[in-house]
């Protein structure tokens, strides 16, 4: 299993969390995220995100009843806007020792924290081998970025991706 610390300057915001585990055969490899649209102009939007959830599997036969179910927790859950910080932060993998540039989440974090829980509960009743573990709110970056400014993206879907399929879920307008 791997573990990825952020390795920033203030040491009281220093989190580990779990983001890889082994394939089981049979399951699907999924993720929840909330892409990263348009609005974030110097970068190809298919290819950024802020991270919802750790890696999980689902049996084909459960595909259906856990969009359902994430569907029906985030029903009543309105869209919003979130902030990126301008200034990038390094975090390490402890295992890979990769290193990947971020932007953390700094405006409505606790919104983005709010739906991360509500889609870890729904990932439980459906994957018991997920582990429940605070998720840093960020967008993993390819490049260091001279951005002078926060930049603030609109967040009214979430997507779900299980295996190469992405199924866009709306929030409440």
């Amino acid at each position: 299993m791997s573990k990825l610390v952020d390795y920033s300057d203030d040491e009281e915001e220093n989190a580990v969390r779990i983001v890889n585990r082994s394939h089981m055969s049979g399951f699907y490899p999924s993720f929840c995220k909330i892409d990263v649209t348009s609005q974030f102009p110097k970068l190809k939007q298919e290819e950024y995100h802020i991270s919802l959830s750790l890696n999980f599997q689902l049996n084909y036969h459960q595909i259906k009843d856990f969009i359902d179910s994430i569907q029906n927790d985030i029903d009543t859950f309105q869209a919003f806007t979130c902030t990126l910080n301008h200034e990038s932060k390094i975090y390490k993998n402890e295992i890979t020792k990769k290193e990947y540039l971020v932007l953390e989440v700094n405006i409505n974090k606790e919104r983005v924290k709010q739906l991360i829980n509500l889609i870890a509960q729904s990932i439980t009743l459906f994957d018991k081998l997920y582990q429940r573990v605070e998720i840093i709110p960020h967008c993993t970056i390819k490049q260091h970025l001279n951005l002078k400014n926060q930049i603030t993206l609109k967040v009214n879907t979430i997507d779900i991706v299980i295996g190469k399929q992405i199924t866009k879920i709306p929030l409440k307008q």
